[in-house]
């Protein structure tokens, strides 16, 4: 026993010590629409298929939503709230509307037998599922699409205790199949949350993004150096000190530091490393203009996966930028 310990607190330090270093960085990514032109946009509020309660409250939180999200980009230089009768002149218009808003409730008896004892036990199960569609859109003032997206989602609450303990906490004594419908929809509210809260729950998880369709955004991207592979004991003593720099966050002598190796081996790990380093720096153009040149000189195929990279990514930048000049 004491030797499977030992291997197994081995393997774990053999693990832990070969992983390689990570490091992040921040990246620019366009929008799902093309807004680059888009200097004005006025919110229209959703409308309802239906005129209930639920399609209410769902189109009241869309609107409320809707118009912080795209004030709060801080991107456009005008977002205002205006209605279809009086809509005004903007770039754009972003309209919505609710499909549905349906809620299926369930109370359900189940008998449960002990494993150990074989002695039985009645439950109750309290659930509620909320399904929700709608669709939002953005046009621009000639009434041509520039996006839309349609949402359909549902949420389920659950709940179950045992018999005895609900009929307790719900102080009700009449037998289960002569309950009224009131008294099984207030027994069932006892316990799950209400429709209104679940309605909220779906559309502020599938609006908090809602600004990705029409503005540049960053996201954070997580990297691995590279492990040096040679056989020469040095170099790889140099690139674990190189390492360690990155670690330490010292990225210019950790680059210099992985450059040098590149240029004494023409380690590939070295060279992938040093550009990885670059682009934590932001120096993406220097970063891409290392691995043409580790293309040109070793002929390496894996610069090429990395070029490509570079350029989406410096690319990006480029386009993002011309959507803030505008």
């Amino acid at each position: 026993m004491r030797k499977t310990g030992f291997i197994l607190i081995l393997a774990i330090l053999i693990f832990i010590t070969s992983c390689a270093t990570s490091v992040s960085y921040q990246t620019t990514r366009l929008p799902e629409w093309n807004t680059a032109s888009i200097r004005s946009i006025a919110v229209i509020p959703f409308e309802e298929s239906e005129n209930t309660p639920l399609q209410r409250h769902a189109s009241m939180l869309l609107n409320s939503i809707s118009y912080s999200q795209i004030r709060g980009a801080n991107h456009f230089a005008q977002v205002q709230v205006q209605t279809n009768e009086n809509r005004g002149s903007f770039d754009a218009f972003f309209t919505g509307k609710v499909y549905y808003v349906v809620v299926n409730d369930n109370i359900q008896n189940e008998t449960r037998v002990d494993q150990k004892d074989e002695t039985e036990a009645n439950y109750v199960i309290f659930e509620r599922t909320v399904q929700i569609a709608f669709i939002y859109t953005l046009s621009d003032s000639n009434g041509i699409v520039i996006g839309t997206r349609t949402i359909e989602d549902l949420l389920t609450d659950y709940y179950e205790l045992a018999e005895d303990e609900a009929d307790n906490q719900e102080n009700i004594r009449q037998p289960r199949g002569r309950r009224t419908q009131n008294q099984t929809e207030n027994r069932i509210n006892n316990y799950l949350k209400s429709p209104e809260v679940m309605v909220q729950e779906i559309i502020e998880k599938n609006m908090k993004d809602l600004t990705r369709d029409m503005v540049p955004y960053t996201v954070t991207e997580r990297r691995s150096l590279m492990n040096e592979n040679s056989k020469d004991k040095a170099v790889k003593q140099r690139s674990k000190e190189a390492a360690s720099l990155v670690k330490a966050g010292n990225y210019n002598a950790a680059q210099n530091a992985f450059l040098d190796i590149y240029r004494d081996t023409g380690s590939y790990a070295a060279a992938f490393n040093a550009a990885l380093v670059m682009t934590v720096q932001r120096q993406l153009n220097e970063a891409l203009l290392l691995m043409q040149n580790v293309l040109n000189e070793t002929g390496d195929q894996r610069a090429r996966e990395e070029i490509l990279r570079l350029q989406r990514l410096i690319d990006n930048e480029n386009r993002a930028a011309a959507y803030r000049v505008n």
